[in-house]
């Protein structure tokens, strides 16, 4: 035994670290963004801090960031309200959803009722006041009370509007022995205590201009030093003097968007949309800190010791204490609202742009790029914190890599082509005021050119399609700078949302689902006759179950994949597409019916073992080559997916970790099939290795040849288990031949090539 744990010792110390941007097989992560932040509070020893989608804490000791999410426990995402209750240690977390965590001593306790409550209209907590052992929240649809010790739901008050009709609660205080509440209809008071119905809305007392305050806009309370202050999204101040409230100097016209207790208890910070203001109750006097012009704060707070907190729009949580500012958030993405995602050169491209389903731009800025060795980093044409620059190319809708460049080529929805050498960051915009482009102004849109999608042939000529636009689509050769435009006039080519070139060389172009009569696919190639070809659900001209295809994909055996409206088809010869009088599409067949039929499909993409990742409405599903089988059903309920609805999917080819874009923001799973090669790679992967006890997942083997036939010994060449490759890699699930868990011991992995031939590809040490 002591020879074994010499050598297991020894492996260890000699074993290669699997990169740090990967994650176990079988495992999520999210990647959400960090750059707006709406929610913080302090706690004795952290700071909170809550984007819209993704929560972390900041150490105020040592400034170790650590993210938290439904893989640590909570209940959701989509943070609305943090509070801190110092007495108890509890930290009070709110969702828009409804649900509350309670964190106490590590451990989190849910509170669903509010969340599972069969009421309509939105339950979102916007605010959290404590009192004893009580917890007063304010929401969308009134006032609930919550017994912190026995977590769970004592009352709540509904329909406290003037006439008995629901309103928004968006803050509150208490004031001597009275509760205050800023609504939307007004501020609001009743007193706590016995005999008073807060239920019954003819008993809260009603503040307004005879009180001098105006008759709306009543946002933010705080109570401090004896004093109830109350504050408006138009930037005034109030203090309430007896039964009046009087309006205090304001630092500078415009809105306030929040107004917070200093830690110290002496002042109130305010926040505006340009900077942060300290005001000294005692004094009367403002100081301003000194922020980037370009950050946009949200909120922030200041400590005891005198550091100020920052959450703001567009830099993350900042940090400032005697004039210095640093960035102190996680790594993440530009936007949660990430809408498209490709894959290239062992890179993953997430992209915010879109336009409505009327075809109008959206005017988002920038992209974010994510690789295993440096995470994300983000572009935008504002130099801002964390940020590369960039042209100013609104709403990034596609992008597709090129080999021969060695360059990104990106589809913007308003200014039209623009090109990226990731390795030098040098970028290159192509609009319709380029000299030498085929590219023209939209008609509707004065000097924006609408490109919806771009794609790469095998030569490296780039297509462009181009939206609402009498030259609907492009092909630029950047070896020689030539540009071309085809199929002018073609009113059918001009709703086109996504280009897609199969091995063919056609170009397929997905049309506009959302428009009536121009559904369906434009299949196009100038060398060919007939030119082109609109496949919908006619039976010799497509033959699909619906013309509202949602996406477009080409599998790793050449077969284009349509995601419709009603289900998944495909067809297996696109090469005969503008060749054979008759194209009808394969229905894939999955337990005796067609492949999600009745299921709007939103993404598709595929994998090294060419199965099947499909993004629909009611969440993500795994199927196999074929869509015959089922391996996987992910939703809100089994799975860390912040939402339901999938927007964007794209696999990490070389690690085999699938992204997906949700409404509710990004995370990544990391699946057990990768792109194999037809020889086995220099530097097989094996991980995690060693296995140490606790372990409950998969050990993943990745670099094998395609579809390979893994097998797995101990130290005397006793068969241990037997494993199928899916593309590139495989998992062992660490049990033998027999489903008993192994023992504590070395194992061999041999892998078979295309021939049969057999080799030692590695060594994995398991320690039970």
């Amino acid at each position: 035994m002591k020879q074994l744990l010499l050598l297991l010792v020894s492996f260890f110390s000699l074993s290669t670290v699997w990169g740090q941007g990967n994650i176990p097989l079988g495992s999520w992560r999210t990647h959400f963004s960090y750059t707006r932040i709406p929610q913080l509070v302090l706690t004795a020893d952290r700071v909170y801090a809550a984007s819209e989608s993704g929560f972390f804490y900041l150490d105020r000791a040592d400034g170790e960031v650590r993210e938290l999410g439904r893989q640590q426990g909570l209940s959701d995402a989509g943070i609305s309200t943090l509070g801190w209750q110092p007495q108890s240690a509890i930290l009070f977390v709110g969702y828009r959803s409804g649900a509350i965590d309670l964190l106490q001593n590590g451990k989190i306790t849910p509170i669903p009722t509010i969340r599972s409550a069969p009421f309509s209209g939105s339950k979102t907590l916007r605010a959290v006041l404590f009192r004893g052992d009580s917890a007063l929240v304010a929401t969308d649809y009134g006032i609930s009370i919550i017994r912190l010790a026995q977590a769970r739901l004592q009352d709540s008050y509904l329909n406290l509007g003037p006439q008995g009709q629901r309103v928004t609660v968006y803050d509150l205080a208490l004031h001597q022995d009275t509760l205050y509440a800023a609504t939307s209809a007004g501020l609001i008071a009743n007193r706590l205590g016995p005999g008073v119905n807060l239920n019954d809305f003819s008993s809260w007392q009603r503040y307004g201009t005879q009180q001098g305050l105006p008759a709306g806009g009543n946002d933010f309370l705080e109570a401090i030093g004896g004093q109830l202050w109350l504050g408006n999204t138009a930037g005034s101040l109030f203090r309430k003097e007896g039964s009046q409230w009087v309006q205090q100097f304001a630092p500078e016209p415009g809105p306030l968007l929040s107004l917070r207790t200093a830690e110290g208890g002496d002042a109130l910070i305010l926040t505006t949309a340009t900077t942060v203001y300290r005001y000294s109750v005692q004094t009367g006097e403002y100081s301003q800190l000194a922020l980037p012009a370009t950050i946009g704060p949200l909120t922030a707070v200041q400590e005891s010791g005198g550091r100020y907190w920052i959450g703001t729009r567009e830099g993350g949580l900042l940090a400032q204490e005697q004039g210095a500012t640093s960035r102190l958030s996680p790594d993440g993405p530009l936007s949660d609202q990430i809408r498209h995602l490709r894959y290239g050169n062992g890179q993953l491209v997430a992209l915010p742009g879109g336009f409505t389903p009327q075809g109008a731009p959206l005017n988002t800025q920038g992209f974010s790029v994510f690789s295993a060795e440096r995470g994300w980093i983000n572009y935008h044409p504002q130099a801002q914190t964390g940020s590369q620059p960039m042209p100013p190319a609104r709403d990034l809708v596609d992008a597709a890599w090129s080999e021969g460049e060695q360059a990104w080529f990106m589809a913007s929805y308003s200014d039209g082509l623009l090109q990226w050498n990731s390795r030098q960051d040098a970028f290159t915009l192509f609009g319709a005021g380029t000299p030498g482009t085929s590219l023209q102004p939209d008609g509707y849109y004065p000097n924006r050119v609408l490109l919806s999608s771009v794609g790469i042939d095998r030569e490296g000529g780039v297509w462009m399609s181009v939206y609402n636009n009498s030259r609907p689509l492009h092909r630029y050769r950047p070896a020689e700078g030539v540009w071309q435009a085809f199929l002018q006039g073609n009113t059918q080519a001009a709703t086109a949302h996504q280009l897609l070139i199969p091995y063919t060389g056609d170009v397929w172009l997905r049309l506009n689902p959302n428009l009536s009569g121009s559904e369906g696919i434009l299949v196009f190639n100038p060398d060919k006759q007939p030119g082109s070809r609109l496949l919908g659900t006619a039976s010799s001209s497509g033959g699909l179950s619906s013309a509202r295809v949602g996406v477009l994909r080409e599998d790793r055996e050449g077969s284009v994949w349509a995601g419709t409206s009603d289900g998944l088809a495909f067809f297996p010869n696109p090469a005969a597409v503008l060749s054979n009088n008759s194209v009808t599409a394969a229905l894939p067949i999955y337990q005796q019916r067609p492949l999600l039929d009745g299921t709007q499909i939103t993404a598709l993409a595929i994998d090294g073992g060419n199965r099947k990742w499909v993004g629909t409405i009611n969440g993500l599903w795994l199927f196999g080559a074929l869509g015959d089988t089922l391996y996987q059903h992910f939703t809100t309920a089994n799975s860390p997916l912040p939402s339901n609805s999938i927007l964007s999917l794209a696999v990490h080819q070389q690690s085999g970790e699938v992204f997906v874009a949700t409404q509710g923001g990004l995370v990544s799973y990391r699946s057990d099939a990768t792109q194999g090669g037809i020889t086995h790679e220099a530097s097989i992967k094996i991980f995690p290795n060693p296995v140490r006890p606790g372990f409950r997942g998969q050990v993943g083997i990745s670099g094998l040849v395609q579809d390979a036939v893994v097998k797995i010994t101990d130290t005397a060449g006793l068969l241990v288990r037997e494993l199928q490759a899916q593309g590139g890699s495989a998992g062992w699930d660490l049990l033998d031949s027999r489903g008993r868990p192994v023992a504590t011991g070395m194992y061999l992995v041999f892998s078979a090539n295309a021939l049969g031939t057999e080799a030692l590809v590695g060594k994995v040490a398991v320690v039970r």
